[in-house]
């Protein structure tokens, strides 16, 4: 819808599309969830869930009343679905709707922050400045650290304790939380694990092999990320 809405408004623009591997994108937006308190479990279908298949009107109006949770294709009780990151039907979206897409991968731009804010200048006409320092200026401006294992666990627990007890003080959920954490076992692996598992099986690195063999895109640069090779 929004991507309607904007091609209506700017039909003539131009789209810059930033992509990372699935895998790393979706741990760090779970460590994102559970760093502002939005999240208090696992990484696992409560947060990450497969779709179903669905269960159409068509069938209902023939009669039929099979339906179950399980069948629904996105389940509300989770945050994403592996749906969320196929990015062949993201770039097909925006490919259709404007006049050009430029696609970068994020892990270029952490690898080589000059060539791509280069690259970038040129797609929007215009230069940077000749004594710009491309590392020191970029990691100056890194301000969202993610958690380490040890404060995802804490963090993990004392989102739960603040849900179960809204009124406590969260000084002391804190404290809490920190003493919990110390015989909490770390599930960051099982995590990674889950996540991977998921993909590979909704075919989303297969996905990926096909759209960077379409546009040349340098995915191959980063097997782990995007087709999930160990």
């Amino acid at each position: 819808m929004i991507a309607e809405r904007l091609s209506k408004a700017i039909p003539d623009a131009e789209i810059v599309l930033f992509l990372r591997g699935q895998t790393d994108l979706i741990m760090s937006l779970f460590n994102q969830y559970v760093k502002i308190g939005w999240f208090d479990s696992r990484l696992d279908k409560s947060f990450l869930h497969r779709p179903g298949k669905g269960f159409p009107l068509e069938k209902w109006a023939e009669g039929a009343r099979g339906w179950n949770f399980k069948n629904r294709f996105i389940n509300h009780r989770s945050v994403f679905s592996p749906e969320h990151f196929r990015y062949s039907k993201i770039y097909s979206l925006y490919s259709d709707l404007f006049r050009k897409v430029h696609v970068f991968l994020y892990e270029d731009f952490k690898k080589d922050q000059k060539s791509s804010l280069l690259r970038l200048a040129t797609i929007l006409s215009t230069e940077l400045p000749s004594d710009f320092e491309f590392d020191e200026k970029i990691q100056k401006t890194i301000v969202n650290k993610r958690l380490n294992n040890k404060q995802l666990r804490t963090q993990l627990i004392q989102n739960k304790l603040s849900h179960i007890l809204p009124t406590v003080n969260s000084r002391w959920t804190q404290i809490f939380a920190r003493g919990i954490s110390r015989f909490a076992s770390d599930s960051n692996d099982s995590n990674k694990a889950y996540v991977i598992s998921l993909l590979k099986e909704r075919d989303i690195f297969r996905d990926n092999y096909a759209l960077n063999k379409k546009l040349n895109l340098g995915m191959e640069k980063y097997p782990n990320q995007y087709f999930g090779d160990t």
